[in-house]
């Protein structure tokens, strides 16, 4: 994300909390190789890519160092 590039994920228990499925990747079922097959033939259309490349960019900076010990602390000083 951090390079505008949209995520190809296996789906796993907490990935909906980092990919936004066709705002800046999408997600395939775990261990399906149609499925994961699917999602490089939609990632080839570069009219979808191009349309995820800023939210990518703009989802990539709350996992920037600064963000996340920034985070870590407010939460710490709950």
């Amino acid at each position: 994300m951090f390079a505008g590039v949209p995520v190809i994920a296996s789906e796993w228990e907490n990935v909906n909390e980092i990919i936004e499925y066709g705002e800046n990747g999408v997600i395939y079922k775990f261990n399906d190789l149609c499925d994961f097959k699917e999602k490089l033939i939609l990632m080839e259309n570069t009219g979808y890519v191009n349309k995820m490349k800023k939210k990518c960019l703009s989802s990539a900076i709350k996992y920037q160092k600064e963000t996340a010990i920034k985070n870590l602390i407010d939460v710490l000083g709950q």
